[in-house]
């Protein structure tokens, strides 16, 4: 660099003093343009919240869920390599006037089409489930089939497809953080059914399930 501004300056006939002034002035002018401009540079990564509450005012109703339920699946091979039912599950605790009671959402839907399947054949389905963890099962009966049953008018978790089945479980607190410190979780149907039958986590939350049961209640 500065040999090419020494010949450039040179060749046009300025004295010899003012082109080593020159150089010098173009040099530094340079050197902090560069450290003015970082190399590389990335921007801070948006950390999603693990928890999510709503209010209801008409009821004075807090809710607390978390932010992205966990997702369990089970593969049907057979039928082709994208076909799978799945269960969505996450926490819920409903505080109001002081109480506090924690219910367990499911979210049922399948890539399937089974049109020889009536919707009343899948509540019945979900009327019992067994959720294993570690390799002890938990027994849940459902409680509602839709939030407004239970007084919630606002919708808590989603599903990819409008035509998935909501069930509600309840569950004490204690449940609650059974599921957060498992390191293995099986949904199934049945108290009998074949390990092959069991719906297998596939979307990780663990983390986001523990601090929902270590989070403090609101009063």
């Amino acid at each position: 660099m500065l040999c090419l501004l020494s010949k450039t300056l040179c060749n046009s006939g300025v004295p010899t003093k003012k082109l080593l002034l020159r150089i010098l002035l173009t040099t530094a002018a340079i050197s902090i343009v560069s450290c003015s401009f970082p190399t590389s540079f990335s921007f801070p990564k948006h950390i999603e919240p693990a928890l999510k509450q709503q209010f209801d005012e008409n009821t004075e109703t807090n809710i607390t869920s978390l932010t992205q339920p966990l997702i369990f699946y089970r593969e049907h091979q057979w039928l082709s390599s994208n076909s799978r039912d799945y269960v969505y599950l996450g926490p819920i605790r409903i505080s109001r006037a002081g109480q506090h009671d924690y219910l367990l959402w499911l979210g049922i839907w399948s890539t399937i089409d089974r049109l020889w399947l009536p919707y009343e054949s899948v509540r019945e389905n979900f009327q019992t489930v067994y959720l294993v963890t570690d390799g002890e099962p938990m027994e849940l009966e459902v409680k509602a089939w839709s939030g407004t049953e239970l007084g919630i008018k606002n919708t808590v978790y989603s599903t990819p497809v409008k035509s998935a089945l909501n069930a509600f479980y309840i569950v004490s607190q204690e449940q609650i953080r059974e599921l957060a410190n498992a390191e293995n979780i099986f949904v199934y149907l049945s108290a009998n059914a074949p390990s092959s039958y069991g719906y297998k986590l596939w979307k990780e939350g663990s983390q986001s399930f523990a601090e929902f049961a270590d989070s403090e209640p609101d009063e």
